[in-house]
């Protein structure tokens, strides 16, 4: 399907779609430790994406669920864009983790963990795939597009709220992660391409595990 063929996703649709998942990764994490469950919804979300794709008439076509998904290779200002935010979402990320760290007790990703073995990080690498892919085609791919039909220019501050009330679950620990959830849906917007928010993504899932290994 043509991108100037898709069904808009207006403020009631989207609340739908973010809310159905949001409800069900919330109680998934209540019954399986949140590492697990944050992972492999995230391996749904990616079923779903490519469920709704093949939904809106698209047949198991790579270049038709490129164009669908915007998933383009990376042009010079791509990279930088990529670089700059990235930088931006370190600086910001490592300065809230230092002084939630120094100021809050019990602060930090390592007590929403349950995993305390000596394969933690093993274990959660797989888990970190799945949900930047999982995410990214799903939230960015595929709805993205159809929610910039209606929100236009503020299409990727619509994409992040929502996508930050889905985090809910996880508590205060969201504000080490609030500026991220709203840049990324901004340069996937900025430049018509998904896999600037893959590649920006995996950043911040990076500085999450550097954050929990050395602190």
């Amino acid at each position: 399907m043509d991108i100037d063929k898709l069904k808009p996703a207006g403020l009631i649709k989207s609340l739908m779609f973010f809310s159905v998942f949001g409800v069900i990764f919330y109680f998934l994490s209540r019954e399986v430790d949140l590492v697990y469950a944050w992972g492999l919804f995230s391996l749904i979300l990616f079923i779903t994406a490519i469920l709704a794709f093949r939904l809106e008439g698209n047949g198991l076509n790579l270049a038709q669920l490129k164009k669908r998904f915007r998933l383009k290779w990376f042009r010079g200002i791509d990279w930088k864009l990529m670089i700059g935010y990235s930088v931006i979402i370190a600086v910001f990320m490592i300065s809230i983790y230092a002084i939630e760290y120094r100021y809050v007790e019990n602060f930090g990703f390592r007590n929403v963990l349950t995993i305390s073995d000596s394969w933690m990080f093993v274990k959660i690498i797989p888990m970190l795939i799945f949900n930047i892919f999982g995410e990214e085609y799903l939230w960015r791919g595929y709805l993205l597009p159809k929610q910039q039909l209606v929100f236009k220019n503020k299409t990727w501050l619509v994409n992040g709220v929502l996508w930050l009330a889905y985090y809910l679950v996880i508590g205060w620990q969201l504000v080490l992660i609030l500026l991220p959830l709203m840049l990324i849906p901004h340069i996937a917007q900025n430049r018509k391409n998904t896999c600037d928010g893959v590649v920006v993504h995996g950043m911040v899932g990076g500085m999450l595990l550097l954050l929990l290994l050395i602190l």
